[in-house]
Parts: C-alpha cells; sequence; structure tokens
C-alpha cells in the first residue's frame, strides 16, 4: 500500500486521469469504503484526515472533495489509504472515489469527531429514563449532529471491516436510540463551539475494559496474560462455536419469557401437590440453579378488602409471582421493584399459596429475598414469610448454558473498535467500571493500558 502526497487542483486532475489510463479498471464489485465513509458523515476538522477502502490489487485509487483529489494505488490485499488536507469547520461536502466506477458519499461536514464507549453507562438510550426524556427528544433537531452505532459483535481476531452501520442526523425521530451521555456532550460542544459533531458509538452494556482491549497489550499484564495467550493458541472452530452460543441464548431468552409455557404445568395453581418437593430457606444464602419454582402455603383468618403488599426485598431474580393462582408480579424489562399489590380477591380466608418463579438470566445463580422483611402486609396484619419454603428447579427444563464472550478479553476490540481504528477524530469519551469492581486493583494498570492501546491504534 502507498500513499500519495496530496496534489495541487490543476495537477490533480491530469494525475487521476493519468492513473486510470495507465492501469486496468478495478471491477466495479471490487471499489468499497470503510462503512464509516457514508452519507451524512462527520470528519474531523483542521486535521489531515484518513480515508480508506479496499479495491482490485494494484488498481489506481482516487479520492476527490472539493477541488482536491487525492491519487493512490490499492496494495497486494486490496486496501488503498489516502489522507485528504485539513478542512475548516462546515459543509455540506460531496466525496468521490474512483477506480473504475465511482463512489459518491454526499452531505459531508467537517467538524470535531468523537468515539463514545464503555458499558451501560455510555449505552444507555435518550428514551430510556433521561430526565425530561420526552422534551429532550421533541426538541434534539440538530442537523450538524450526526452519530454512527456500531453494531454489538464480538470476534476471537481483529477485522477490518464493519459489516453495517450508518450515519444518522440528530432528529426527533433518531434522538430516542442515541446514547444520553453522548448526546448531551455533543450537543454541549455543538452549541459552545458553533461546529459540526460527529458521535461514533461503540458501547456494551456490562463489559469489563479488558474486552475492548487488543490481546498484544493484554499480554503485557499478568492477571490476563494466561487467558489471552490461551485464547490466541485455541484452534477451536469459533465460527461454530459463536453460533451454536447464539443459538442457545435464543433459546434460553424464549425460556425466560414464556410464562404461558411455564404456567402450563399448573404450579402456580393453589391446588398443585407440592410435597415431594425439597425445601430452602428464604431468603437463600446459597444460589439456586435454572428456572426455580417456590411454593409457601400459609393461613389467613380474615382477609383485608383494601388488598396485601408482598414485599420479597430486591425483585431482581424474581419473575413472576401468583397467589391463589391469581398473577400478582410479572417482570419486564430491567425494573428494580420491591414489592408487588395483591389484591383482596387474590385470597381467601384459611389457607393460601404463594407461587414464585424465578430465575437469573445473566448469571444463573437464583437468589430470593434479601436480608429484612419477607413478608405480606395488609392493613394491621403482617404475614411473616421468612423461613422455610419448597422449591424445584426441574419442573421446567434446565437454563441453556450461553457464555457472555462480551466479557471475553479483546471480543470487542476485535470486532467493534478494530475496524474503526485510524478514522481521523478528536478524541475519546468513555463511561465504564461497573464490570470490573470486583477486581478494582487490576484497573490502575488495565485502565492505562487500554488508553495506550487506542491511541497507538489511532
Amino acid at each position: 500500500m502507498r500513499t500519495r502526497r496530496l496534489l495541487p487542483a490543476s495537477l490533480a486532475v491530469i494525475a487521476t486521469l493519468a492513473l486510470l489510463l495507465v492501469a486496468p479498471p478495478a471491477e466495479a464489485s471490487a471499489l468499497r469504503l470503510a462503512r464509516l465513509f457514508s452519507d451524512h458523515m462527520i470528519l474531523q476538522r483542521d486535521q489531515p484526515v484518513r480515508v480508506w477502502g479496499w479495491a482490485e490489487a494494484g488498481a489506481p485509487v482516487v479520492v476527490g472533495i472539493g477541488d482536491h483529489a487525492v491519487p493512490t494505488v490499492a496494495g497486494d490485499d486490496g486496501r488503498w489509504e489516502v489522507l485528504l488536507p485539513p478542512f475548516e469547520a462546515g459543509g455540506p461536502w460531496t466525496l468521490t472515489v474512483q477506480s473504475g466506477t465511482t463512489l459518491t458519499v454526499s452531505d459531508v461536514r467537517f467538524g470535531d469527531v468523537w468515539v463514545a464507549s464503555g458499558q451501560s453507562n455510555m449505552e444507555w438510550r435518550l428514551s430510556s429514563g433521561v430526565v425530561d426524556g420526552a422534551q429532550e427528544i421533541a426538541e434534539a433537531d440538530y442537523p450538524d449532529i450526526r452519530f454512527f452505532d456500531v453494531a454489538n459483535v464480538v470476534s476471537p481476531e481483529p477485522r477490518t471491516r464493519l459489516e453495517n452501520g450508518e450515519w444518522r442526523i440528530c432528529t426527533p425521530e433518531n434522538a430516542p436510540d442515541m446514547s444520553a451521555v453522548a448526546y448531551f456532550f455533543a450537543r454541549h460542544l455543538h452549541r459552545e463551539k458553533g461546529v459540526p459533531v460527529g458521535i461514533v458509538d461503540a458501547t456494551w452494556g456490562g463489559t469489563p475494559a479488558e474486552a475492548w482491549t487488543s490481546a498484544e497489550m493484554l499480554l503485557s499484564l499478568p492477571e490476563h496474560r494466561e487467558r489471552v495467550a490461551e485464547l490466541l493458541g485455541d484452534d477451536r472452530d469459533w465460527e461454530r462455536e459463536l453460533r451454536e452460543n447464539e443459538a442457545r441464548g435464543q433459546a434460553r431468552q424464549e425460556l425466560i419469557r414464556d410464562l404461558e409455557k411455564a404456567t402450563s404445568y399448573g404450579v402456580h395453581r393453589h391446588e398443585y401437590d407440592d410435597t415431594s418437593w425439597k425445601t430452602v430457606r428464604l431468603p437463600n444464602e446459597e444460589p439456586l440453579s435454572d428456572v426455580v419454582w417456590l411454593r409457601k402455603t400459609f393461613a389467613l383468618e380474615t382477609v383485608e378488602d383494601s388488598g396485601y403488599e408482598l414485599r420479597l426485598g430486591a425483585f431482581g431474580n424474581v419473575n413472576a409471582v401468583f397467589v391463589g393462582g391469581t398473577e400478582v408480579h410479572h417482570q419486564t424489562g430491567n425494573e428494580q421493584t420491591r414489592k408487588a399489590s395483591v389484591p383482596a380477591g387474590a385470597l381467601r380466608k384459611g389457607d393460601n399459596v404463594i407461587a414464585i418463579r424465578a430465575l437469573n438470566g445473566w448469571s444463573n445463580q437464583v437468589r430470593v429475598g434479601e436480608p429484612g422483611p419477607v413478608e405480606l402486609r395488609g392493613g394491621d396484619s403482617v404475614v411473616d414469610l421468612e423461613g422455610e419454603w419448597r422449591y424445584n428447579n426441574t419442573v421446567e427444563p434446565p437454563m441453556p448454558e450461553y457464555v457472555r464472550y462480551s466479557h471475553t478479553p479483546t471480543f470487542h476490540y476485535n470486532a467493534m473498535i478494530a475496524p474503526i481504528a485510524g478514522y481521523t477524530l478528536k478524541g475519546a469519551i468513555w463511561y465504564q467500571g461497573e464490570s470490573n469492581a470486583g477486581r478494582a486493583h487490576a484497573y490502575r494498570t488495565l485502565f492505562p493500558t487500554m488508553i495506550q492501546d487506542w491511541r497507538v491504534r489511532w
């Protein structure tokens, strides 16, 4: 691969024609730009800008914008790269790439470009509970703010290309799906500096910093060296393994969400026979596994007309609760409720049964209740529910085994950072740390290593 220096406009046209004449034209299907170079993109202002793509090996390529044309030749692997001259903030511009055929990128702005990365803190969308979110979204009309969302994918080895993604203009229609932190950051810069702002969003909730760091750099850290060396030396069929793992993940989600099938076993009904079940004390100190059904029988002398409130501590692993066969709670999304309302009609004088469907789709470590009140409260009456419950975790199929490769060292760097590294930018913003909290001491070396890694790649 060779990069040719910028030519004056008058000579650039001659050079363009010469290059296209002296070498055979590349096939139309062979000429490609890296995915980031697409309509509505923001390019970094006031700096030479790197542009790259692929063509037939040895084919001449000319990249043009405004009065400038920069020629180069595709390398033996078909990859080509040029540096555009610095441009002041503004636009719109049209960028063209010629090599036997012509690619055109429209509505290009020059401004400040930032990568926004990290875990759920950065991934959290503008529509996901931001204060005054509806108003913020309605007012998010900034044609000079653009977002590119890098798809959530993993890879055991560095990739050179993104398979999908597009630049989206900040409008009330597009704003709900934008990273909230990145949006407010971009808006602040746009208002303060008066220039276009581009955000390349490469985020994934729950991910540790080592997943965003290259294997080469992680090998320098003792706490990651062995695991990374194992991954690099592994001759597993990763394509098959990732495909099968994804299928197990989908089956896992179907099992979690299919409450209709779960209730078809009748475990939630008052008359279900649970006498053969084992017992466990709630809150349970040792975690259970798979889909766990728990049942407890209790007696009421009277029923409060105003209904009751069921308290189990955090409901994090409580998927559904039934009282007397009536559903009183069903967890959806990431809600973090601590109580469920029980209508008076679900209870009766005499014996009553509470049935709980509990699971942990993240780690398959199921805990129900926590220290403190585990009770049913109504009016002046309180039913203590701590202590022995009957349980069974074989009523439903076992939780399919699913490996979170999003936590695997280097796998996000390989798939989501390596393909965008080199895109000329102002800097990066990072919002992450919870997933490394249990190994906080190692973060003192891991995080600076990741920063150094990215600086080298750019």
